[in-house]
C-alpha cells in the first residue's frame, strides 16, 4: 500500500534534518489504506513515551511531534515542487 517513492522522500528528509529514523514493517492501516485507493500514500510514526500506543497512557512529546511534522512538510513541499 505504501508508495516506495514517498517513503524514500521521508527518509531523505529525515537525513537532511538530522532526525534519527527507523524503517519498519507495520500492520497499521489507519486512513492511509482507504486513501491508497485514490492516491499514493506514505506513513510515518513518531515515538510515544514508553512505546505506549492506543491506550490512555499514550503520550508523544511535542518535540517528537515537531520532527514528524517537519519530515512530512518537507516531503510534501518536495512533491509539490516536482508537480509545478
Amino acid at each position: 500500500v505504501w508508495n516506495i517513492e514517498i517513503q524514500t522522500y521521508f527518509i531523505e528528509e529525515a537525513k537532511k534534518r538530522g532526525i534519527r529514523y527507523r524503517s519498519m514493517v507495520s500492520g497499521a492501516g489507519h486512513d492511509a489504506m482507504i486513501m491508497a485507493d485514490l492516491t499514493e500514500v506514505g506513513l510515518i510514526f513518531v515515538p510515544s513515551k514508553d512505546g505506549r500506543s492506543h491506550c490512555p497512557e499514550e503520550w508523544t512529546d511535542y518535540e517528537q511531534l515537531k520532527k514528524g511534522v517537519d519530515v512530512v512538510l518537507g516531503t510534501v513541499m518536495k512533491i509539490a515542487k516536482a508537480i509545478v
